[in-house]
């Protein structure tokens, strides 16, 4: 297994990642408002063996990264953003970026009139790659795209209702390679035990249930106690070479503003580790863990840690 460690698209933090230990290479979150910058790609590439990016999704007013958006702002502003990584990541050599979409989502705040309607997920789905496939044509192995949560929180009061790559099929589909965020995963799983007729409930805020039947179907064949289970499953049955990077950490709950991040919780990590070691030895794993100070991510060099212990080759 590749290890990569995690960081903004920021010098500081960047050069703070020499001391979680050896990896392979370095993740760097980049937001639509960061722009190239020569000096801090160059500083990775001379002190990673490889350098990818991710997009930061979050926008403003509840938009997300969507390239198929129906608001017109929304979705140019994403293709632009999409071909400035394009374009960084041929120009300097680095590491097929990830996408974390949320092309066919539908933003709201709780108590919003919620007569919203959405797209079939597989129209979405298949305009997204048929768009994929005309932009980029050769260049379609430079990116993957990543599971998105079914609720994601978007700041302030903002959540987004997710209609893509709901199962893992989908997201493998769009161009032969994904992301896997394992709490995605998860904390989706539990949403859809947790759903009611009508209405999913999370804590105090309800949002509007409309889960595709798709994912409904494939978490009712697991107990809500078998969410590991389901976890290997899903690595399992990922196709070989299908997954270029593990997003590797831990969820206590569903909030969407305030469930990932953690090194304990419900999903059993090591457990985890050995599926993707026996599935995917190829795969890169990256941490997101929530740290106090990222400038001393001690979080991250724990979940690093454990990946070196768990690759070892007698594991």
């Amino acid at each position: 297994m590749k290890i990569f460690s995690k960081s903004l698209y920021d010098l500081r933090q960047i050069k703070a990642r020499s001391n979680v230990g050896e990896v392979d290479g370095i993740e760097l979150l980049i937001g639509f408002r960061m722009k190239e910058d020569k000096d801090l790609l160059h500083y990775a590439k001379d002190h990673f063996r490889a350098v990818t990016l991710e997009t930061w999704d979050f926008f403003y007013d509840g938009a997300g990264l969507d390239l198929m958006s129906d608001r017109e702002d929304v979705r140019e502003t994403s293709r632009r953003f999409i071909d400035s990584l394009m374009d960084m990541t041929i120009k300097y050599g680095l590491f097929p970026f990830s996408m974390h979409l949320v092309s066919g989502s539908v933003p709201f705040r709780t108590g919003d009139d919620l007569n919203i309607s959405l797209k079939k997920e597989e129209d979405n789905l298949g305009s997204l790659k048929e768009y994929l496939e005309t932009a980029y044509g050769g260049k379609i192995d430079r990116f993957c795209l990543e599971n998105c949560l079914l609720l994601d929180f978007m700041g302030g009061e903002h959540v987004t209702l997710c209609n893509v790559g709901k199962v893992l099929e989908d997201t493998v589909h769009i161009n032969g390679k994904a992301c896997f965020d394992l709490s995605h995963y998860a904390v989706n799983f539990m949403i859809c035990h947790d759903a009611e007729e009508g209405i999913i409930r999370v804590g105090e805020r309800t949002y509007p249930n409309l889960i595709p039947a798709k994912l409904m179907e494939e978490t009712s064949k697991y107990r809500k106690d078998q969410l590991n289970d389901y976890l290997e499953d899903l690595i399992a049955r990922a196709p070989a070479g299908g997954i270029q990077r593990f997003h590797f950490l831990n969820m206590f709950g569903t909030d969407p503003g305030n469930c990932e991040g953690t090194i304990e919780g419900k999903i059993d990590l090591k457990r985890m580790l050995l599926a993707i070691k026996k599935g995917h030895p190829e795969a890169a794993i990256v941490p997101e863990v929530t740290e106090e100070d990222y400038l001393n991510p001690v979080k991250q060099r724990k979940i690093l840690d454990l990946v070196r212990d768990m690759s070892a080759p007698n594991l």
